[in-house]
C-alpha cells in the first residue's frame, strides 16, 4: 500500500537542492507525492530569488532540476 503525502514548498525546496530527510522523502518509492499549484508557484519564485546570483548556467540547472523533481509529484490545480 502506498500513502498519499502532501509536501509544501520547504519540503520541495530542502528536498532538491539539500541532502537530509526532505531529500529522502522525494526519493521515497513508497510514497505517493503531491502538492498544490500555489506550493510551486512559490518555489519557483523562491528558486529565482534565491539562486539569482548563480551563474547563468548554473542558475539553468537549478531550474531543470526543480523542474525534474516536480515531474515525479502530483500537483493538485487551484480551484476554479
Amino acid at each position: 500500500m502506498k500513502y498519499r503525502v502532501f509536501i509544501d514548498t520547504n519540503i520541495l525546496l530542502s528536498g532538491i537542492f539539500f541532502e537530509g530527510n526532505e531529500a529522502s522523502i522525494l526519493d521515497m518509492v513508497e510514497l505517493d507525492l503531491m502538492t498544490c499549484e500555489d506550493a510551486v508557484d512559490e518555489l519557483r519564485r523562491i528558486v529565482r530569488k534565491k539562486l539569482k546570483y548563480l551563474k547563468e548556467r548554473t542558475f539553468e540547472i537549478a531550474l531543470a532540476e526543480t523542474e525534474k523533481a516536480l515531474s515525479d509529484i502530483v500537483i493538485i490545480p487551484r480551484a476554479s
